[in-house]
């Protein structure tokens, strides 16, 4: 398999494995020591390691227990690789910045860009349509 592959299939066990079926046990597999998450989602105090994967996404399953990705695009060039995806879910949490839970349903895209080294992601820089996502949840018109 062409290391292009090889990296394409790290990230979608990052999605498919890791978010969609809740397994944080996978997460050191798949995201090195150093890990750096460039842009937050979601607040989080660990900025290194798989550390800050665990952390974020047990604060997304906390607001929106249902919540997937679906994957639309990944593209892999040298150590990188592009994805488009879409996350749904409902939010029957409390939001992040303590609001109550609004039982409503969203839907948002987020572009992300990771990097591969040593067979496991080191960095990611990514954007979500926040703006979307706090309209479906009546936070802002």
């Amino acid at each position: 398999m062409a290391q292009e592959e090889k990296n394409k299939s790290i990230v979608r066990r990052l999605i498919e494995e890791a978010f969609n079926k809740r397994n944080l046990e996978i997460l050191p597999d798949l995201l090195h020591k150093d890990f750096v998450n460039h842009n937050d989602l979601l607040p989080v105090d660990n900025k290194k390691g798989p550390a800050v994967f665990v952390e974020l996404y047990t604060k997304m399953w906390e607001t929106f227990p249902d919540i997937k990705i679906h994957n639309h695009l990944m593209i892999a060039n040298g150590d990188l690789v592009v994805i488009h995806d879409t996350l749904s879910g409902t939010n029957t949490g409390p939001l992040p910045d303590g609001k109550p839970a609004t039982g409503k349903s969203v839907k948002f895209e987020a572009i992300n860009i990771l990097r591969i080294q040593d067979g496991k992601v080191i960095e990611r820089w990514g954007v979500s349509d926040n703006f979307a996502m706090m309209r479906q949840l009546g936070q802002i018109e």
